[in-house]
């Protein structure tokens, strides 16, 4: 008989547990075994859930329950309790985070008693951490391997933070969205507010489309199965939280949206074949390959190489495309700067450039920073009397050379 609680464990073996590239935990719960002492006590055991990888569903990344902390009044009840969000154990990377003492003090690597006042001890002193700082290129898109830490990060919370109850973004409240702008634990620019909430809005999205598609559209003819049942996958949903999504994605009137957003999608061709560094680290990648500037990287350059197959060339419809583009440029029927959104690429696609976004740049590139608009007339001619002038020198020096090769021909022939 046991004077202490315990519980009887399931481990992953050392192969079974790794850290990606990105610096969080990951499982494979294909290495589960018991080894020699499977028992545990209660004091030692901290409750975890594990958020599956969509690249690899056989990898789930380690994430933490939320944490109460207990307002004590001056009689000591606990009548008044503040509710924490989930977080995730990103401590174990000490160049990762650099979190306040609140967070520290409420967040915990180790439990305590819940009876206890007092926090317990941190994993690490606040010298060890380091707050990641975003760059962002000239455009003001984040750049490099701390860019896709955080667009993993925001993935993370889009997933534990934003309710899936939500038929839309624009339900979600400005006091939850700026509860999410306030949780992201980089060091960013103040006005990429906006971008990283587009951010998270996407990924959120992206988060039920995958719920649905995977635990609920391929399992509605089944006649078997429970879709009322939350995934074990993601045991952060809450029960009526999932029974609130599936009712809502069942009905007619979602099928018809979603029917529509599926023939709007099938337009949608020449998909590009980049990582997750996306546009962004492809430009860098340019960059340094070619030592060109950002801005002297045509979006034609940038489409043709996204679409590139790892074997060399192109599909079908792609090369197509690229034919076109390549023969525009070699015709010369556009110039070196074009003022207005209709370039080589708009030509060779053969559409027009939709609103707040240009096709070949990834995202939050919108066509008022990319194209010589009328707002953008004033920049246009500086750029193009930079051009000129930079060609005027050019002939002013040939001409200055062809003189000095005339005079010593004249000089030697005397």
């Amino acid at each position: 008989m046991f004077s202490n609680p315990v519980f009887m464990c399931d481990w992953v073996d050392s192969r079974g547990v790794k850290k990606d590239d990105l610096g969080f935990t990951v499982v494979n719960f294909d290495r589960l075994g018991q080894k020699s002492e499977p028992f545990v006590l209660a004091s030692q055991v901290k409750q975890v859930f594990y958020v599956q990888d969509q690249q690899d569903e056989n990898l789930h990344v380690v994430g933490f329950t939320p944490h109460r902390m207990y307002k004590y009044g001056s009689n000591g009840e606990t009548d008044d309790m503040l509710e924490f969000d989930v977080t995730f154990d990103l401590t174990q990377d000490s160049a990762l985070l650099d979190l306040d003492d609140d967070f520290w003090c409420t967040h915990s690597a180790s439990d305590h008693d819940e009876d206890s006042k007092q926090r317990g001890p941190t994993t690490k002193t606040k010298a060890n951490k380091v707050k990641l700082v975003i760059t962002y290129n000239k455009k003001g898109v984040p750049v490099g391997k701390e860019a896709t830490k955080l667009s993993t990060f925001e993935g993370l919370v889009a997933r534990t933070m934003v309710p899936i109850t939500y038929d839309s973004w624009l339900e979600v409240s400005e006091e939850v969205r700026e509860g999410l702008w306030q949780y992201v634990l980089f060091v960013v620019d103040p006005k990429s507010r906006k971008q990283t909430l587009q951010s998270i809005r996407k990924k959120w999205r992206n988060f039920k489309h995958y719920l649905h598609a995977k635990f609920i559209k391929n399992r509605s003819k089944d006649p078997k199965a429970n879709l009322f049942k939350p995934p074990k996958d993601y045991p952060f949903i809450k029960k009526e939280d999932w029974k609130v999504f599936v009712s809502h994605r069942v009905t007619k009137k979602w099928e018809e949206k979603s029917m529509k957003a599926k023939n709007t999608h099938a337009h949608h061709k020449q998909n590009h074949r980049l990582s997750r560094k996306g546009y962004a680290g492809l430009i860098n990648d340019i960059m340094q390959e070619t030592g060109k500037m950002e801005e002297e990287i045509d979006r034609t350059v940038l489409w043709k190489k996204a679409r590139e197959l790892k074997t060399g060339g192109y599909d079908a419809d792609v090369k197509t495309i690229v034919d076109k583009i390549d023969e525009l440029q070699k015709s010369g029927s556009f110039g070196e700067v074009t003022c207005g959104t209709h370039d080589v690429l708009t030509e060779a696609l053969g559409t027009q450039e939709q609103r707040g976004r240009v096709r070949g740049m990834g995202k939050f590139i919108t066509p008022q920073q990319y194209f010589y608009l009328p707002k953008n007339v004033k920049y246009y001619l500086e750029i193009e009397n930079e051009r000129v002038d930079k060609r005027i020198n050019k002939l002013e020096d040939d001409l200055e050379k062809l003189k000095r090769g005339v005079l010593n021909v004249s000089e030697a022939a005397s």
